[in-house]
């Protein structure tokens, strides 16, 4: 059973203040037998702004985990308001974040209610894939910050089954792999790595196997039986971009829509260049100096860095 938000604040009391100011003080909407997750539930069924929402940092803070399996099976069982994505977005940000502290809490772990939230979580993630992307990215990172063999095999499947479209996205999703072990990492990229992924996905995924075996936290890049491949992916995305220096129009009916197209591209190609470099692998070489004959600056200095790793002058 769930304690009441207040009893489990017990031994947190501020003496100076009156019993009734201290309640006040905490939490002044909120009443004596409600639990955390009613709370936060009632909170964003709400959607007043910002202001509520700023509450949920403090409530969460002391949640346990059979309350986050509460609040997040709560959340998943609602449908998505499009009028209340804000605070849906930093009620999953303070879910992740709780998540991260009781796992370093040392705590011991009840592995029902790992599965039970692991669950709820990919419920959240296919919910508000569409309607609230940046939501189903700290969804999928509150699975990531659990830690576990299986939610972690359960992200990469999401990868798969459910990509973001946006880069951005699957980096919210990914953000605490950028400290992980290397147990966790292979992990990750070993169900990944020589599968069909959308260009978001492997763009971050890319960029986070650059960062790990520049920092020596990988021995061996992920992607160093599949160069060739890259090779050739980095010689279709350069001829692409050419194209769409000469003209843009043809890539999309807006500005922005263009705009994005070439922001995709720019850091799927930044992450190809520097995985190549890194890999060493010489076939990659034409690909390379194709890329440094765009236009683009940011392109040139990751072509030309990659082969000046691979001793090509």
């Amino acid at each position: 059973m769930l304690l009441p938000y207040t009893q489990q604040r017990q031994g947190r009391r501020d003496d100076s203040l009156p019993s009734c100011s201290r309640k006040q003080k905490l939490l002044p909407s909120m009443q004596p037998k409600t639990t955390i997750a009613q709370y936060v539930l009632d909170q964003l069924d709400a959607h007043e702004g910002a202001a509520p929402v700023a509450k949920l940092a403090e409530v969460l803070s002391t949640a346990t985990a059979a309350d986050l399996v509460a609040v997040v099976e709560g959340i998943a069982q609602r449908p998505v308001d499009r009028a209340a994505v804000g605070p849906l977005v930093r009620m999953a940000q303070h879910v992740a974040a709780r998540i991260r502290a009781l796992r370093g809490s040392g705590e011991d772990r009840n592995l029902a209610e790992d599965q039970r939230l692991s669950d709820a979580l990919v419920a959240c993630y296919r919910a508000t894939a569409q309607p609230a992307p940046e939501a189903a990215g700290h969804f999928l990172q509150a699975l990531v910050e659990q830690g576990t063999r299986e939610s972690i095999a359960t992200v990469a499947s999401l990868l798969l089954s459910l990509p973001p479209d946006d880069w951005k996205v699957v980096g919210i999703g990914l953000g605490p792999l950028w400290r992980a072990d290397a147990t966790i990492l292979q992990e990750v990229f070993t169900p990944l790595v020589g599968s069909p992924l959308q260009p978001s996905v492997l763009a971050v995924l890319l960029d986070l196997a650059n960062y790990c075996v520049r920092t020596q936290r990988l021995e061996t890049h992920p992607w160093h039986q599949h160069a060739e491949a890259l090779a050739r992916m980095l010689s279709g995305l350069t001829a692409q971009l050419e194209r769409m220096q000469a003209n843009p129009a043809q890539f999309g009916e807006s500005v922005e829509e263009v705009q994005q197209q070439l922001a995709d591209a720019l850091a799927l190609v930044v992450g190809l260049c520097d995985a190549l470099g890194l890999i060493g692998d010489q076939r990659a070489v034409g690909a390379l100096e194709g890329a440094m004959e765009l236009a683009h600056r940011r392109i040139q200095t990751e072509a030309a860095a990659a082969l000046a790793r691979m001793g090509v002058a």
